[in-house]
């Protein structure tokens, strides 16, 4: 009986180690199959498109275009397994458009975070506030801030975007905001600026909802705009972009 056990898993082991590969060769042409069709979808609606197969997310589609006269790219991936099979555990996916002709100061960051409808912008913290406590919360409020920028923007960006240091400037109703660059800041907030950012929640054609919640981030590579969707539909993902590339536009012209 443990004598066919064992063979039994030592069989299933080496099954798994054959299928593994197949599988992630199975999922890459489907991955190529895929990019052909949103290629042609994209082209139709004056975007470029292109499958990633390197570098830290290989398989992720890579969108380019223009909107209001500046270049913007996007890159939409899904969380996959190990056997490149979708993630049942995370269902992780997301897309960030980077607009690279607005950037942050050097070594200087401006973070908006909207917040999902009937959530409040957390207060701040008493000034000054020490001890284990005051410490407890600080690496507390840095570690969700990791989470987020890692899920919205990438990783690279943790080491800029950190809770000390930074200013809350003022902002509306749903808007967790957080900034070293008061300059860039200002412009990005001011009423027009404001009113821009909410057009990003309006509702977009092809999507079943609304994006209620995206990220915001500019920095010395440029403003970056990341939400939990895949927007694989160039058509919708163009709008996106569009709103994005008129809230750039007003940050140019509020210098």
């Amino acid at each position: 009986m443990n004598d066919t056990f064992v063979y039994l898993f030592i069989g299933f082991v080496a099954l798994s180690l054959v299928l593994r590969p197949l599988f992630r060769r199975l999922n890459a042409r489907r991955a190529e199959a895929q990019g052909d069709v949103l290629a042609d979808r994209a082209g139709s609606v004056g975007v470029r498109h292109q499958l990633a197969t390197g570098g830290a997310s290989p398989g992720a589609h890579v969108f380019s275009g223009t909107s209001e006269g500046l270049s913007w790219s996007a890159q939409v991936e899904v969380t996959l397994d190990d056997d490149g099979s979708p993630s049942r555990r995370s269902r992780g996916q997301r897309t960030r458009i980077t607009f690279p002709t607005l950037a942050a100061a050097p070594g200087r960051f401006v973070l908006a975070m909207a917040l999902p409808p009937g959530v409040q912008v957390p207060p701040s913290p008493p000034s000054g506030e020490g001890g284990v406590l005051g410490k407890l919360a600080e690496k507390a409020a840095e570690a969700m801030l990791d989470l987020y920028v890692d899920g919205y923007f990438g990783a690279e960006h943790r080491a800029l975007v950190n809770v000390v240091g930074a200013a809350r400037p003022p902002g509306p109703p749903g808007l967790f905001l957080l900034s070293t660059d008061e300059a860039l800041a200002a412009r990005l907030l001011d009423e027009q600026g404001v009113a821009l950012l909410a057009a990003l929640r309006e509702p977009v054609h092809g999507l079943a909802r609304a994006l209620d919640s995206f990220g915001l981030l500019a920095t010395t590579a440029g403003l970056v705009v990341g939400c939990q969707v895949a927007l694989y539909d160039a058509a919708a993902l163009k709008v996106v972009a569009e709103r994005v590339a008129r809230l750039v536009t007003h940050a140019h012209a509020a210098r």
